[in-house]
């Protein structure tokens, strides 16, 4: 009687288990591109819906004219108008080419002209009036941005599946706190940087491809970050020295070619749009959002400005010789590879001279990606998201602004240092295994 009761007994428990035994397999199996697609549609979804409604909303900002000035130009064949210096411009035209693109298939001149007035003598003016719900043309540069969400979700994924996290719920956990993260939409929102984000997302694909040795796929993409903008130097420094001998050849050829090729149309007008770059950065420097920057200003002096544009490239260049040094295979460790990313984030605010929100973007993308990499710190995350978003005003509310304005170095360390203590905590204690890891793979080299 005992055994018959012990064979019901399994029996029902068999009977219950085969739908949590298939659930548990499909959640815990790497995700197939049914999966994946099926997951980006609706992650995809829920942006659209967050970034037009609720506190983001679709709005009109001073830095709106920077993409989509030169974008008109393009679409109406003005090409000398697209960099003529009659705004304060730092988008590289991939962005504005795409956009150009997107205005000339789903709009009529007519619209077009209505976001800008172009001639050949003034070239781009833009319309002081002008608000993104005014007509068509206005609809399409609004929403051309999720473009950008994308790209950084293909980039998220391509590099996660390198991890070891890449099953079905990580998968889910990364696309839906994308879509949830108010970096990216106060970048493509309330401040209208969609290249920034475009530039990030095409970092992380260029990242991707350098884990799998596609040097010339890396090297493609990174052209690409490169004629975004230019806040992909300090993490394409870390892709180039972390690719081993020849292979970097190759990685440079192909990001120097895709970029020259996409540049050259403008090369013509690229240096005086440098120049009032350059002039911009000197004028404004710690009037509108005050930094760390400002105690530092003693040392620079009127450089200041130009510091804050190369200590984070030698920070980020520095850091990765080490562990270049230390690690000589690190490219293929997905972990060691996606902290210094974020390290290279965390330096471009630390040495800012004006720190805004889409400024905290990138920290927030690669910060995400390591929580998700080591399965570990997500309350950390969170509460640094929750806490950094209302203080930079990334939900466009007054509260945030006034803190960042009188605490503004307070807000600052805010802002970097939970990531950063983070990430020096996870490489100290994951160091010895990245080193020992690395030890295997050489001589299992050497046997073969």
């Amino acid at each position: 009687m005992y055994k018959q009761m012990t064979l019901s007994s399994s029996h029902k428990e068999s009977f219950q288990n085969p739908l949590r035994e298939s659930f548990v397999d499909f959640s815990m199996k790497t995700p197939s591109k049914k999966i994946i697609a099926l997951s980006v549609i609706l992650a995809f979804i829920l942006v659209v819906i967050i970034r037009n409604t609720g506190a983001y909303g679709v709005t009109y900002n001073r830095d709106f004219p920077q993409t989509t000035n030169p974008a008109v130009a393009i679409a109406q064949g003005k090409l000398s108008c697209a960099y003529d210096g009659s705004i304060i411009n730092d988008a590289n035209p991939l962005y504005p080419l795409i956009l150009a693109l997107s205005l000339r298939t789903f709009t009529s001149s007519q619209d077009i002209s209505q976001l800008f007035e172009v001639d050949s003598t003034v070239c781009a003016n833009p319309n002081p009036q002008i608000s993104l719900s005014d007509n068509l043309a206005s609809h399409i540069v609004s929403d051309t941005a999720f473009v950008t969400w994308l790209v950084v979700a293909f980039g998220l994924i391509y590099v996660l599946q390198k991890s070891a996290r890449k099953n079905t719920w990580f998968l889910i956990y990364a696309l839906f706190g994308l879509s949830l993260m108010p970096f990216f939409a106060a970048s493509i929102s309330i401040f209208f940087h969609p290249e920034d984000v475009l530039a990030i997302g095409l970092v992380l694909i260029s990242t991707g491809a350098m884990l799998r040795e596609k040097w010339i796929l890396s090297g493609i993409f990174a052209g690409l970050a490169l004629d975004s903008k230019l806040i992909a130097v300090p993490f394409l420094l870390v892709l180039f020295v972390l690719i081993p001998g020849k292979a970097r050849i190759k990685f440079t050829l192909a990001a120097v070619f895709i970029s020259a090729l996409i540049l050259s149309p403008f090369l013509i007008t690229l240096p005086s749009s440098i120049k009032i770059f350059a002039g911009h950065d000197a004028l404004t420097f710690l009037i509108n959002a005050p930094s760390i920057m400002s105690y530092l200003k003693g040392i620079f002096g009127s450089h200041a400005a130009l510091a804050s544009r190369g200590l984070p490239v030698i920070f980020a260049g520095v850091f990765a010789i080490v562990f270049k040094m230390k690690l000589p295979n690190v490219f293929k460790n997905t972990e060691a590879v996606v902290i210094l990313l974020c390290a290279s984030a965390i330096w471009r605010v630390f040495f800012e001279v004006e720190v805004f929100a889409y400024y905290l973007m990138p920290i927030s993308i690669t910060f995400f990606l390591i929580v998700l990499i080591c399965n570990r710190g997500y309350m950390l995350y969170l509460f640094w998201s929750f806490v950094t978003a209302l203080i930079y005003n990334a939900t466009n509310g007054a509260w945030g602004e006034q803190f960042m304005t009188k605490f503004f170095l307070l807000a600052q360390l805010i802002a970097i240092m939970p990531p950063l203590l983070f990430i020096i905590t996870l490489a100290v204690s994951n160091w010895k295994t990245w080193k020992a890891s690395i030890e295997i793979d050489n001589r299992q080299l050497q046997v073969t």
